[in-house]
């Protein structure tokens, strides 16, 4: 017997509904951090969540780089295909990550380390936007 789950973590995230599956997962902000989380093959979401928090303000590329890199090492170990990023920002100051531009340099350094990005979004008191589709 063939047991197939269909729970929706199991399930594909089509790109068309990755902002609201973002949305209905982390919604509206409570800290400052980073959320990445990994798919797989057919856009289906590994049970894998990695939230980075204290991420220093400074030269975007400078900063950003060791993420990348540590974003790169974990979605290998986890088999990822793609990445998706959720900056979660309590107060939705505009000063902090991402900016569009950061969000670029980030998905930049990020395709450097072989990583595919599905897309950067924010979470704010508001809930979770779109800031950069790649």
């Amino acid at each position: 017997m063939t047991l197939i789950d269909d729970s929706p973590a199991s399930l594909p995230v089509a790109d068309d509904e990755l902002r609201g599956f973002l949305d209905d997962l982390i919604g509206v902000a409570v800290r400052e951090q980073l959320w990445i989380l990994y798919f797989d093959d057919d856009d289906v979401v590994i049970p894998v969540m990695t939230p980075i928090d204290d991420i220093p303000l400074g030269d975007p590329r400078r900063v950003l780089r060791p993420v990348s890199r540590f974003i790169a090492a974990t979605a290998t170990r986890v088999g990822a295909a793609t990445v998706a990023l959720v900056w979660e920002e309590p107060r939705g100051d505009e000063s902090r990550p991402p900016s569009s531009a950061d969000a670029a340099v980030c998905a930049a350094l990020l395709d450097e380390c072989g990583v595919r990005v599905r897309g950067q979004f924010r979470s704010t008191e508001s809930g979770v936007s779109e800031v950069l589709r790649v």
